[in-house]
């Protein structure tokens, strides 16, 4: 780590760790901000994470969520461009999430505002691809289809029985189905994206606990906000499926099955 990363650790523990907090309280937030400074913003410091990784290094850091983010390139090694990037998939995950929640009983009159849908050849029989009715009844399927499997996930573990937890889950392959409609959702997903979602879980708690006891470095509460787990997991599931993809494309699985 250079001076001025020391520099900011002492200013932290001098000037933002109010004086009457324990000293087991202010060693562990300077802990927690130090190792956050030595894994993203000392020099050299993604090369040395990837060997840490490599040895296996990661599994106590209180950040290896971000870490696996930068390893899948969708968070920038660069510092400066790091929390822009975040909010910016957050904002299109926002997007997504509008855009396939549409109920269709509800239509958009001339102010913007939501109005009962008026009588239509568009309606809950209509077998027109272009439906909105029909495409909610897909969609109530692909959710029942993904929840069967959600709920199946990790039985032995009370984490993946929440309902909180198994509803991101959903929500996310979902997004994922819909979005990537030539792969679509397939068995075995919920297993890819549940460690995933238990890390990032796991770093916010951490997290929260380092700011109830004085956490201070702005970019910090940014990326590591618990407010928006469910766009940061997707984005990190996407990254994921990016690469093993063709386990699950449908193209990709008939020419393997043609070529034997």
């Amino acid at each position: 780590m250079s001076e001025e990363d020391f520099s900011l650790i002492e200013s932290a523990e001098e000037v933002l760790i109010p004086n009457d907090r324990s000293i087991e309280d202010q060693i562990s937030n300077n802990y927690y901000i130090e190792e956050y400074l030595s894994l993203f913003h000392a020099k050299g410091a993604v090369g040395a994470m990837r060997r840490t990784a490599l040895q296996s290094g990661l599994r106590s850091c209180r950040f290896r969520s971000l870490c696996w983010r930068v390893f899948l390139e969708c968070l920038p090694e660069s510092t400066d461009e790091r929390v822009a990037k975040v909010n910016e998939y957050r904002n299109k995950y926002e997007s997504i999430r509008l855009k396939y929640n549409r109920d269709p009983r509800m239509a958009a009159n001339g102010r913007g505002d939501h109005c009962p849908t008026r009588r239509t050849e568009d309606n809950p029989l209509s077998q027109e691809t272009t439906s909105q009715w029909n495409q909610y009844f897909t969609d109530s399927e692909l959710r029942s289809r993904i929840t069967q499997d959600v709920i199946r996930t990790f039985p032995e573990i009370d984490f993946f029985q929440l309902p909180t937890i198994q509803e991101v889950m959903v929500n996310i392959l979902f997004h994922y189905a819909r979005e990537y409609p030539s792969i679509d959702y397939k068995q075995g997903m919920h297993e890819l994206l549940a460690p995933l979602l238990f890390v990032i879980h796991c770093d916010h708690q951490t997290f929260l606990h380092a700011e109830e006891i004085g956490l201070i470095e702005e970019e910090i509460k940014v990326l590591m906000d618990p407010k928006y787990i469910e766009g940061d997991t997707y984005y990190l599931f996407c990254s994921v499926m990016e690469r093993v993809e063709s386990w699950y494309d449908n193209h990709s699985i008939q020419t393997k099955v043609l070529i034997k």
